[in-house]
């Protein structure tokens, strides 16, 4: 069994009670560059990002301490200080009396999909402005074509008024 968690996917992280670091995985060391002799013992707010209001994980923890599963998505750093999103799940482990004994934490790394999301998006408004300049294109040339035949008839005007 703990050879399927190691070779996982997706980030494994398996604390005590209180949120103290016993395990991770292959995925966590890949991801965050912190080996697991650096991270054992220690508590997940090292991987803190600044980027979420302490509200957020206060609001984690009063849902897994009270034997609730918890799942969101967070904005983590890593070892070298680059962001990397992930959606998280904490669920608590309990045992025999049903008293929370430990939490495991498997996350996936969307950073690379959110990134693709963003170039998407930015592409649609791109595409939309491509629009918009070709609508704004075709109605100045409706409006000078107007404005010159207005100069042609006026100028024919002009010419019969010199002949006579």
């Amino acid at each position: 069994m703990l050879i399927a968690i190691e070779k996982a996917a997706s980030i494994v992280i398996i604390t005590d009670f209180k949120g103290n670091i016993e395990f991770v995985n292959k995925k966590f060391v890949e991801i965050t560059g912190y080996q697991p002799d650096e991270v054992l013992g220690k508590n997940p707010r090292f991987l803190k990002s600044n980027m979420h209001d302490n509200k957020v994980y206060q609001e984690l923890w009063d849902c897994i301490s009270n034997g609730k599963e918890w799942t969101g998505k967070l904005i983590n750093k890593k070892k070298n200080g680059k962001l990397f999103t992930v959606i998280i799940s904490i669920t608590p482990v309990l045992d025999g009396n049903g008293k929370i004994n430990s939490f495991i934490s498997i996350q996936q790394d969307i950073t690379n999909y959110e990134l693709l999301q963003d170039q998407i998006a930015k592409s649609q408004r791109m595409e939309a402005v491509g629009r918009l300049a070709q609508g704004i294109v075709h109605d100045f040339k409706n409006i000078l074509s107007i404005i010159s035949l207005n100069i042609d008839v006026i100028e024919d005007l002009e010419i019969g008024r010199a002949h006579v």
